[in-house]
């Protein structure tokens, strides 16, 4: 009877460190577990396919002279044919930084985000007013610099920005915004110096096109 009580313990703590070992491993990765969510139109409620939605998460790290908040992990995905995303739970593993946690935007062409929406099940509402205020709302949305590899993580988020944000713009200022929205996806895609020479050119042709509105003004 002894000898059986002696291998049900071992047993057991065999059992308790493996399943130890499979929590550090799931948490370690930060894609092991994961939560699913859903983007639908709150007036139709049907379900929005290829909404593209951006998870941050961040936390406080304790640093000699102050504490300082850090974006430590990034994920980047779009919706499938149902509305349904799934994105990691927990993000990559870091002890050491207190009070984390996790944001998550939803972009979708022509629509916000519902203040009703909770948790990770979005409803988008049309987006309303001005071409100058809708430029502004899309303008708002978190570009997540600081973050891990995250310029290459967000490029068709910042590509499904600029797209919306182009045909907005109408002021110089606005579209000096917008042409430094694709500057950046440009500098992921072709590196700085291509990048550079496109944000140049775009820029005479805009100053052409100023001058003949000018002219036709007149």
């Amino acid at each position: 009877m002894k000898n059986t009580n002696v291998n049900l313990k071992k047993i057991l703590r065999t059992t308790v460190a493996s399943v130890a070992l499979i929590w550090i491993a799931l948490l370690s990765s930060g894609c092991a577990i994961a939560s699913q969510g859903t983007v639908i139109d709150k007036a139709t409620g049907k379900p929005i396919a290829g909404a593209i939605v951006a998870t941050s998460w961040t936390g406080y790290a304790s640093m000699i002279v102050q504490t300082q908040h850090v974006c430590y992990d990034l994920e980047v995905t779009a919706t499938d044919e149902q509305g349904r995303f799934t994105v990691s739970t927990f993000g990559k593993f870091r002890p050491f930084l207190q009070n984390k946690n996790r944001g998550t935007s939803v972009f979708v062409p022509g629509y916000e985000i519902d203040p009703m929406s909770h948790e990770l099940n979005f409803s988008m509402v049309p987006r309303q007013g001005t071409k100058s205020e809708q430029f502004k709302t899309v303008n708002r949305y978190e570009r997540h610099a600081g973050c891990p590899d995250y310029k290459q993580k967000t490029l068709p988020y910042l590509k499904a920005i600029y797209k919306e944000l182009k045909p907005l713009a109408t002021t110089k200022k606005e579209i000096d915004t917008a042409d430094s929205v694709l500057w950046s996806v440009e500098i992921v895609e072709f590196g700085q110096k291509i990048a550079n020479e496109n944000s140049y050119k775009r820029e005479l042709e805009q100053i052409q096109i100023e001058k003949k509105q000018k002219v036709l003004s007149m």
